[in-house]
């Protein structure tokens, strides 16, 4: 009964748009996602809102996407970036591009049910091709 409470007085708003400042971090800028797990990812921001991704190696290599993101500034080039991807692969993302690291929480639809993983790595800002 709490719970139901609780729910009752959230409500889910669109995020408002990032500051200027805020958006010049990371905005028109390529980087390379290199994970602890050997995954690669090559990542194009083109606005706050959309992301183009290449997967360079892993169990999705060649795969590629165009995705609407939801962005949260936690702090000054601290980003929480999540989206879903059409084919129901949900990633989320903390950024941290004064450190240049990046933790991700990805679920998946697997053989038999969803699954989970979690995995970190470092961020390279890369030349446009």
């Amino acid at each position: 009964m709490a719970f139901a409470l609780l729910l009752v007085g959230c409500s889910v708003a669109p995020h408002p748009p990032l500051q200027n400042d805020a958006i010049a971090s990371f905005v028109g800028k390529r980087y390379l996602f290199h994970y602890d797990s050997g995954l690669q990812v090559e990542a194009y921001y083109v606005s706050d809102e959309q992301l183009q991704w290449k997967a360079l190696t892993g169990p999705s290599a060649g795969t590629s996407g165009n995705e609407r993101i939801y962005t949260i500034t936690l702090a000054p080039h601290l980003y929480f970036i999540s989206w879903v991807e059409s084919n129901g692969t949900t990633v989320s993302n903390v950024v941290d591009l004064s450190r240049v690291r990046v933790a991700s929480f990805v679920t998946f639809q697997g053989a038999t049910a969803r699954q989970a993983l979690t995995d970190e790595g470092s961020i390279h800002e890369i030349a446009a091709p």
